[in-house]
């Protein structure tokens, strides 16, 4: 009977089944992302790698990674380490190997390793699974098409005698803003302009400009307040929508979701820079391939820009599937 002693015994022992159900559901959650799917923060928020003296100018192409490099970098929600060689570029592998069929990859921070230590960049990944072959990276953080192609061109400048086969490009959405900008993360960078002879260069020699370098990389940042310690909440936050935007259908009719006239003429100008791109490595004996990455960022008017991007008359345009940002293929055909 309701309100009797033993009613009220029977109801607080399945209230009390039920919170301890419940926590061990908790811990036991905890432990599964802990163990399979680690999420830290490590508070301090997002450290912009840009500030923290990883990267110096250069002249011609606006920043570079400084030389010879090793240093610990801790970041909101990770802490690596970042080596570079002595060109400045994150590599584990030499530039050249005689006897190897030898490759270049081009882009930006997903080239480079954002969030991943020097042996789980894309090219060392790619050389541990292909022992027959070299692929080197000219990844920068931060580069748009114009600068991955620009250190194409110096690093062969500088190598007249390495033969490489091929060059592939990780293309992401946000380079359609960096091709068309003279400055980016408050660094001047060089740009093209289409003119109606073609494309040209502007913005070279790049100005000079003092970039704060005043956040350390060897601080180890404490967790905002206490939710940060449970990584399970911070894989709700952080890997959840990405998880969703695999299976969400996207209808850009249905949602009248396009391009703006701003974004048209940045794709345009990207389009340009990828078929100069091209041709260069045509003229060269080299292939040319762009992979366009796509993570759950890449909604509505982004998906739409990277869909008219595939689109276009290129040589060879590989998409990959809606992923996670570090669920990405690299592709070497002939």
């Amino acid at each position: 009977m309701p309100g009797s002693p033993s009613y009220l015994a029977a109801a607080g022992g399945n209230l009390l089944a039920g919170l301890l159900g419940l926590v061990f559901a908790l811990l036991a959650g905890e432990g599964l992302v802990r163990a399979f799917s680690p999420c830290p923060d490590y508070g301090g928020g997002i450290r912009p790698a840009f500030y923290s003296n990883l990267f110096e100018y250069d002249r011609q192409l606006g920043w570079k990674g400084v030389s010879n490099l090793s240093t610990p970098y801790y970041s909101k929600d990770f802490r690596i380490t970042v080596s570079h060689d002595a060109a400045g570029y994150r590599n584990i592998s030499p530039p050249y190997v005689p006897g190897k069929d030898n490759y270049l990859l081009l882009g930006d921070s997903y080239a480079w390793g954002w969030g991943v230590e020097d042996n789980e960049t894309a090219a060392a990944v790619f050389n541990h699974r292909h022992p027959d072959a070299n692929l080197y990276s000219l990844g920068i953080a931060g580069y748009g098409t114009d600068q991955a192609w620009l250190s194409m061109q110096q690093h062969l400048a500088q190598h007249p005698a390495y033969r490489y086969r091929g060059a592939i490009l990780l293309f992401y959405f946000n380079d359609f803003g960096d091709n068309a900008a003279t400055e980016r993360y408050g660094y001047p960078k060089p740009a093209f302009v289409l003119t109606d002879s073609g494309l040209q260069l502007t913005n070279v020699p790049v100005p000079h400009k003092a970039v704060p370098q005043d956040i350390p990389v060897n601080f180890i940042p404490e967790p905002n307040d206490w939710t940060s310690r449970i990584q399970l909440l911070n894989f709700v936050f952080q890997k959840l929508p990405g998880l969703a935007a695999q299976f969400e259908e996207k209808d850009l009719t249905a949602k009248n979701v396009g391009p703006s006239p701003e974004t048209l003429r940045k794709i345009e100008l990207t389009t340009s820079l990828l078929a100069a791109v091209e041709e260069d490595c045509r003229q060269r004996g080299m292939f040319f391939h762009v992979v366009i990455l796509q993570t759950h960022d890449t909604q509505d008017e982004n998906l739409a820009a990277v869909k008219l991007l595939a689109e276009r008359p290129l040589h060879r345009v590989y998409s990959t599937p809606l992923s996670g940002a570090g669920d990405y293929p690299i592709l070497i055909s002939g």
